[in-house]
């Protein structure tokens, strides 16, 4: 829609692309793609980074859902300072389990682009206590274009 109210920014489609453009300024102003993507190698450095980062610094407390919430925020925000990732909603999981041989099976459900999205997992054993209990530690980090 263009007009010619002064004061005002109109819009209108462009026939070529997919995108929408000010009047007179010449600026897109909704991307229909991520300008960086979501590069799994990247993502998982700087997850197994900021990981590897708390366990050196931090003591797991008994209360093990503070210490997984507290590295998802970690996790969260480490991808957000080192990726360069600015157009995608970052979801973390972390689970921490007892590995005493027994099997784990995680499973996610989400809408998916296959274009856009991607994910990240990174698992690290723990040693814990006096007694040396071993817990596995399971960051997933899901990156989702949002448009």
């Amino acid at each position: 829609m263009v007009g010619s109210v002064a004061g005002e920014i109109h819009y209108r489609r462009l026939s070529s692309s997919s995108s929408m453009v000010a009047s007179g300024t010449g600026m897109t102003t909704y991307k229909m793609e991520p300008e960086i993507p979501f590069r799994p190698s990247v993502v998982r450095a700087s997850v197994a980074s900021a990981i590897d980062d708390w366990l050196k610094t931090s003591v797991i407390c008994a209360d093990v859902t503070m210490s997984a919430s507290e590295i998802a925020e970690i996790v969260k925000n480490a991808v957000k300072n080192n990726c360069g990732i600015d157009r995608h909603k970052l979801v973390v999981q972390t689970y921490m389990y007892e590995d005493i041989g027994q099997a784990i099976r995680i499973c996610s459900k989400c809408l998916w682009d296959g274009n856009f999205d991607n994910y990240v997992c990174v698992e690290r054993s723990v040693m814990v206590g006096e007694n040396k209990e071993r817990l596995m530690l399971v960051v997933i980090v899901f990156g989702l274009f949002f448009e």
